[in-house]
């Protein structure tokens, strides 16, 4: 804990210490206080020319289907793999080693859909490899992982021979990914950031499902997990050429952790990458499709993806259609841009609060708020009130309550004697009723780094 505690009786009248500020949705995600240079520095390494010397060597490898060759040097997932993974001790070099890099390999059983490639292949197993990217944190091992998967398909999903490119689904969300592990291994953070490229996504979220069980597994604590497969296009097949958005998707309900981090992405990302929106989509993904972040919010842990504003579905599992000339890599370094700044924030991030509650005051219809902050953090600044009506998908107005100290509150039950003892943060708002809004907490450091929002859910 970060203050001293104090002991009164809940009797006591509390009083705001902050100041209201009304945000609207269209301005929340470009009205951070104030910009953190160190932030913007990292921001500004986003490199156009590193992303298409990345895409183009990917791509050339013709296909990385997952029952492709692994032995060639040149052409299959195998050479893939062990490209990548160079490039990841090539950045760790790059930034005085603290990069660590492996292949996360495992034998796959067979699924319902690979069932009768197995017995093609005559095989019992498929070698399955994640190739991963670990920046430790140097306070603790809150984890927030990024992916892209670099598997691709022909039209037939299990053909391992026939050209795929997958220029844009997905080498564009593995280089993306790659890029931010470029600029982001050259910093220390206090939580520890993931960079992985999955494995077999095409045949069912193969590698993703082997890494989020892994995480279960081990007991990883997980902040949020990004999922960018798609990222890499600006014309759509509706024929609409906008490069200005990028889609974020994320399941319920309104206030899942899943959904909180969305809305962070865009609170955060969108101050430091203002030519490129965030559109939050309130579902799990596209109808009919699926990604990587659904394996690990299946298990529990918050998830979200990204995927460009129009998809062309003509250049998405067919042979040898989906080329790099149907991709944009300015496109491709905007979104690499908007998530450096958001891993930058949330790997600097105080830890969320936990047990947010509201009650009604009878006397004067305000509302109290009180929370828990289990923290060992000594840098934690304030906390802030966020605000949303009912029916609203973004908070709307923040309350800065500043410093605060943990207190003790003592209460009767009048009917029965029986005491109860709470110890924690409370405040109270004037004028918002708990019937009518919603409200979360967040703390902030003094370097001002955001948390992520939890809300009081009735």
């Amino acid at each position: 804990m970060f203050t001293n505690k104090k002991s009164y009786m809940s009797k006591i009248i509390y009083a705001l210490t902050g100041v209201l500020f009304i945000w609207t949705s269209a301005a929340f995600g470009q009205s951070l206080e104030k910009r953190i240079a160190i932030v913007e520095e990292m921001v500004s390494k986003v490199s156009v020319a590193n992303i298409i010397e990345m895409h183009d060597k990917i791509v050339s490898f013709e296909t990385r289907n997952f029952y492709s060759d692994m032995e060639s040097d040149t052409r299959g997932r195998g050479a893939a793999q062990r490209w990548m993974l160079g490039k990841f001790e090539e950045f760790s070099k790059a930034g005085g080693g603290r990069l660590q890099f492996y292949f996360d390999n495992y034998d796959q059983p067979p699924t319902n859909r690979s069932a009768e490639k197995y017995r093609e292949l005559g095989e019992e197993t498929h070698l399955l490899v994640n190739v991963v990217a670990i920046l430790p944190g140097r306070t603790d091992n809150v984890r927030y992982i990024v992916n892209g998967h670099y598997d691709s398909r022909g039209s037939n999903g299990t053909d391992g021979k026939v050209t795929a490119p997958g220029a844009n689904d997905d080498a564009s969300g593995t280089i993306v990914m790659m890029e931010l592990a470029r600029v982001l291994s050259q910093y220390e953070f206090d939580h520890t950031l993931m960079f992985v490229a999955d494995d077999g996504e095409e045949q069912g979220l193969l590698g993703a499902h082997h890494m989020a069980q892994t995480a279960i597994d081990e007991g990883w604590e997980i902040g949020g997990v990004f999922a960018d497969d798609i990222v890499g296009g600006v014309l759509g097949g509706n024929g609409k050429y906008d490069g200005s958005a990028i889609r974020v998707f994320s399941p319920g309900p309104m206030d899942s952790e899943s959904r909180q981090w969305a809305r962070y992405a865009k609170f955060v990302g969108e101050a430091y990458s203002p030519n490129l929106l965030i559109n939050l989509v309130f579902r799990l993904d596209r109808f009919g499709r699926g990604g990587d972040h659904r394996a690990f919010i299946e298990r529990g842990f918050p998830g979200a993806r990204f995927t460009e504003l129009n998809e062309n579905f003509a250049h998405q599992h067919g042979d040898n259609n989906d080329l790099i000339e149907f991709t944009n890599r300015e496109y491709m370094a905007k979104v690499a841009r908007l998530q450096v700044a958001i891993l930058a924030y949330a790997g600097n991030s105080p830890r969320k609060v936990t047990n947010v509650n509201v009650s009604r005051d009878r006397n004067d219809y305000g509302t109290f708020i009180r929370w828990n902050h289990e923290t060992e953090e000594t840098d934690i600044a304030g906390y802030k009130i966020y605000i949303r009506k009912t029916d609203s998908g973004y908070w709307q107005e923040v309350v800065d309550v500043g410093a605060m100290e943990e207190i003790t509150i003592t209460s009767r039950n009048r009917r029965t004697g029986r005491e109860t003892t709470w110890t924690g943060y409370r405040t109270k708002l004037f004028n918002r009723s708990i019937d009518d809004y919603v409200f979360g907490i967040v703390a902030y450091d003094r370097d001002g780094y955001v948390g992520i929002a939890v809300a009081a859910v009735r």
